[in-house]
C-alpha cells in the first residue's frame, strides 16, 4: 500500500521541491502562503494550495503519458514529503498521489481512506454556513443555508425573509421558526443535494471538494445534530450532509475526466435590437437553434423586423404589442436567463428580473463593463442544467453603446467553453 510520511519518517521517494537530493519532479509548485507565480500572486491557504496542485495533476496525468508513468511507479512505496505534518490527520499533496494510486490498485480500494472530521479551519468549505452566492427558486442567497432553510416553505414572504437574513445563524433561526410545507422530510435530503450541487458548481469550490481526495467527510458537531452530521460526545449519527458532499464529489470527479456534453438545445429571446439579438445571431453562428417571442407586429427600437426575427431566427409572435408580456414568456419558457447589460438599472432590466423573480428561475447577470469569467457561467449553466437559454440584456441606446458587440464577444467565449463550434455560413 502506498503511504505518505513526514520526511522526518523513512521514505522511499522524496515529493517535495528540489533539494534533498531529488529534482523536485513531484513537488508542488503553488506555494502555500506566499504569492503564487503559477496563479497571479495569489496567496494560497492549504485547501486552496491543494486545490490547485489538485488541477494540474488531474490534467498532466490525462495528458502527459511520461508522467502518468513516473507517478504509477511509486505505487506501494513510502512517499516522504515535507507538508505531511506528523502525528495528524492534515492532507497534503503527497495524499493526492496516494488516493489516484489506490483508484489503480484493486487490492486497497477497499481500505480505509483518512478522515477530515470536523468542518471547520481550513475545511470550512464543507460547511453550509460558508458563504456562497447562488440562486435559489428565484432568489440569491449567500450561503447554502440560506437555499435549505427557505426551502421549507412555499411562502414568498417568508421565503424572501430568510434570503434576506445577515448570517447563515439567522436564516437557520427563522427556517426553524415556520411550519414547514408537506412531506418536507421525504424532500429534505433531495433538496439538499440540488442546493449542494449548485455551491460546489463555482470553480474554486469545485477544485477544493476535490482536493480532499477518498477522505471520508464527517461533519463532526458538537450541538447534537445527528442527522446531518455526527455527534461527538455520543459518537452517533446518520452524517448525511458528509455523505451527500462524498458522493457528489464523486459525480465531480467523474465529470473532470469524461468529456460533458453539450447542454444547450436552443437560445431565446425577445429580438431587441442589442443583447437580445446578439443572443440570436452567436447562437446561429454556433448551429444552436434559436427562437422566443417578439411583440405582436414584430416590433424593434428600429421599427418592425420580420424577416429577420420571424424568418431567420424563428420566433413566435406575441398576442400583446408590448414588452413586458413577450418578457415574461420567454422567462417562462426558458430553463434559465442571461441578463447582458450596462446598466442594470433600465425599465427593460426591471421588468426581466420581475418575470424570473414570478416563475421562480435561475439567472445570470454579465455587467458587460467588467464581465465576469466566462467559467462562471459555464457552471451556473451546468449546475442548474440550462437546456433552454432565454438572452435578455440592454438594447443598443446612446446610454449603453456596444452592448450587441460585446454580448457577442462574450457570448461566444461562453458557447466555445461548452464546446459548441462555428458553423461555416451557407
Amino acid at each position: 500500500m502506498t503511504v505518505v510520511v513526514h520526511i522526518s519518517e523513512p521514505y522511499d521517494v522524496y515529493l517535495g521541491r528540489a533539494g534533498k537530493g531529488a529534482d523536485g519532479y513531484f513537488g508542488n509548485p503553488h506555494p502555500l502562503g506566499t504569492p503564487c507565480p503559477r496563479c497571479a500572486g495569489k496567496v494560497h491557504d492549504r485547501a486552496d494550495c491543494l486545490a490547485a496542485f489538485q488541477k494540474d495533476f488531474d490534467q498532466r496525468i490525462a495528458t502527459d503519458p511520461t508522467y502518468r508513468e513516473r507517478v504509477l511507479a511509486l505505487k506501494g512505496k513510502r512517499l516522504g514529503c515535507f507538508c505531511k505534518r506528523p502525528g495528524t490527520s492534515t492532507l497534503c499533496h503527497g495524499d493526492i498521489f496516494k488516493a489516484w494510486l489506490d483508484r489503480q490498485d484493486p487490492t486497497v480500494a477497499n481500505s480505509t481512506p483518512p478522515s477530515i472530521t470536523s468542518f471547520s479551519g481550513e475545511y470550512r468549505f464543507l460547511s453550509n454556513f460558508w458563504p456562497c452566492q447562488i440562486e435559489w427558486r428565484g432568489l440569491r442567497v449567500g450561503t447554502s443555508e440560506a437555499a435549505y432553510q427557505l426551502s421549507k416553505t412555499d411562502d414568498p414572504a417568508w421565503m424572501r425573509r430568510i434570503a434576506a437574513a445577515k448570517t447563515p445563524a439567522e436564516a437557520r433561526r427563522l427556517g426553524q421558526d415556520l411550519v414547514c410545507r408537506p412531506n418536507w422530510d421525504q424532500m429534505k435530503v433531495k433538496v439538499m443535494a440540488q442546493i449542494l450541487k449548485r455551491k460546489f458548481a463555482d470553480p474554486a469550490l469545485r477544485a477544493k471538494l476535490l482536493a480532499t481526495g477518498d477522505a471520508r467527510l464527517i461533519e463532526g458537531n458538537t450541538w447534537g445534530d445527528v442527522f446531518w452530521g455526527l455527534d461527538r460526545r455520543s459518537g452517533h449519527g446518520e452524517n448525511m450532509l458528509g455523505r451527500l458532499l462524498m458522493t457528489l464529489r464523486t459525480t465531480l470527479r467523474a465529470e473532470a475526466v469524461q468529456p460533458q456534453p453539450r447542454p444547450l438545445t436552443k437560445v431565446i429571446s425577445g429580438g431587441q435590437v442589442g443583447a437580445d439579438q446578439a443572443g440570436l445571431a452567436t447562437a446561429e453562428a454556433f448551429g444552436i437553434p434559436t427562437g422566443g417571442w417578439a411583440p405582436k407586429g414584430w416590433i424593434t427600437s428600429r421599427g418592425p423586423a420580420p424577416a429577420l426575427l420571424r424568418d431567420r431566427f424563428h420566433l413566435q409572435e406575441h398576442p400583446s404589442a408590448g414588452y413586458p408580456p413577450r418578457t415574461e414568456a420567454n422567462v417562462r419558457d426558458a430553463d434559465g436567463t442571461i441578463r447582458l447589460a450596462r446598466d442594470f438599472t433600465t425599465r427593460g432590466e426591471r421588468c426581466t428580473l420581475r418575470a424570473i423573480t414570478q416563475h421562480g428561475k435561475p439567472y445570470i447577470d454579465i455587467d458587460l463593463t467588467e464581465p465576469r469569467p466566462v467559467a462562471d457561467s459555464l457552471s451556473r449553466i451546468r449546475a442548474h442544467d440550462i437546456h433552454v437559454l432565454n438572452v435578455a440584456g440592454n438594447r443598443e441606446h446612446p446610454r449603453t453603446p456596444g452592448v450587441f458587440t460585446a454580448a457577442c464577444l462574450y457570448l461566444r467565449d461562453v458557447f466555445v467553453a461548452l464546446g459548441y463550434e462555428r458553423v461555416p455560413r451557407a
